[in-house]
């Protein structure tokens, strides 16, 4: 008797598991495509070769102002599916 008992007081305990999913992540607020990669690159109006790359334009910008003295730097906002060849200035 004692153990149907033990064995009720088993079943009935209220024992559960929460299964965990992973939260879905929210649109971007300005329309970009969940996924892509944007990537700021600072690039020498002379050289074809970017001499930094950020995640952020503010970023970038505080890069390009620091060596605006050294450099006529330009601003580039491009995602991985793109390459970057033959930048020139635009005056």
């Amino acid at each position: 008797m004692v153990r149907i008992f033990l064995i009720i007081l088993l079943f009935a305990s209220g024992c559960t598991y929460t299964f965990i999913r992973p939260t879905k992540p929210l649109p971007h607020p300005l329309g970009v495509p969940l996924g892509t990669e944007t990537y700021y690159y600072v690039i020498d109006a002379h050289s074809d070769i970017p001499d930094a790359k950020f995640e952020t334009y503010a970023e970038a910008s505080v890069y390009q102002k620091e060596y605006a003295e050294y450099h006529d730097y330009v601003i580039v906002k491009l995602n991985n599916e793109n390459n970057v060849y033959n930048m020139k200035p635009t005056n």
